[in-house]
């Protein structure tokens, strides 16, 4: 009889909410502690594969409720695509400034070039589908049932104030 839910359903989704925001609570304070800029890391250094990580912002941004939470979710979830397989050490990314005099010339390791031209081509690409990505799950939390609007609209009045602080921890 399914009158009353599918129960072990329902905690099977707790569970996996509960272990999407671990895993986002991870990646943010990895950030904090070793920001990246702009620069380009490689996958491993994620607290967990690149595909658990995405399908945890994924998650937590589909069961979100408040559009504001949902949208710092979504710019930090973009993040992701600055992680990328085989990178290697740390890709860092930054203005060079011209100097007056030009250095001698010295030839750079083809396989370098290489290695730094493959992770700088697939950072935007990558960015793009994960916009989309999160896009559609932030679309999916927006329709997803008045339960919804009513967390929102009673944290607005103020009934459940400090909630939201899960995500600067």
């Amino acid at each position: 009889m399914t009158y009353f839910g599918d129960m072990h359903g329902a905690k099977r989704s707790s569970s996996e909410l509960a272990e999407a925001r671990t895993l986002v609570v991870r990646f943010l304070a990895d950030l904090r502690d070793r920001p990246i800029g702009h620069d380009i890391l490689d996958a491993a250094e994620l607290p967990a594969t690149r595909r658990e990580m995405i399908e945890a912002f994924q998650r937590l941004i589909a069961h979100e409720p408040r559009a504001r939470i949902r949208e710092q979710l979504k710019l930090v979830g973009l993040l992701l695509s600055q992680y990328q397989d085989g990178v290697g050490a740390r890709l860092r990314v930054q203005a060079v400034s011209v100097a007056m005099e030009e250095p001698d010339y010295i030839q750079p390791d083809s396989s370098a070039v290489e290695r730094i031209e493959r992770a700088l081509s697939a950072v935007e690409p990558d960015r793009a589908w994960l916009a989309q990505l999160f896009d559609r799950a932030a679309e999916q939390a927006k329709s997803s049932a008045p339960q919804a609007h009513m967390a929102e609209a009673m944290r607005n009045r103020g009934h459940a104030r400090g909630n939201d602080g899960w995500m600067a921890r």
